[in-house]
């Protein structure tokens, strides 16, 4: 089968992958009105374990459940 020796790494994704391998064939969603979007950026230059107590208590207390990303970035001072 020559498909099969020229596309190895599908055909060995198709076989099993090692455990860890999905092949996504279709998606279908469904979309929702959202009434507020709020981005942006905060940084703080503080003890990360601090921050991170104070941000464990903030979203516990948030009227809705917010989806929040943190990203904790180690930086030398500027």
């Amino acid at each position: 089968m020559r498909a099969a020796t020229e596309n190895s790494d599908l055909f060995w994704a198709l076989r099993g992958g090692g455990g860890n391998f999905g092949i996504v064939t279709a998606l279908h969603y469904r979309i929702h009105p959202v009434a507020h979007v709020l981005g942006g950026i905060l940084a703080y230059r503080t003890d990360i374990a601090r921050f991170l107590r104070h941000y464990r208590g903030l979203m516990q207390t948030a009227l809705d459940k917010p989806v929040v990303e943190a990203s904790i970035i180690a930086a030398e001072p500027p």
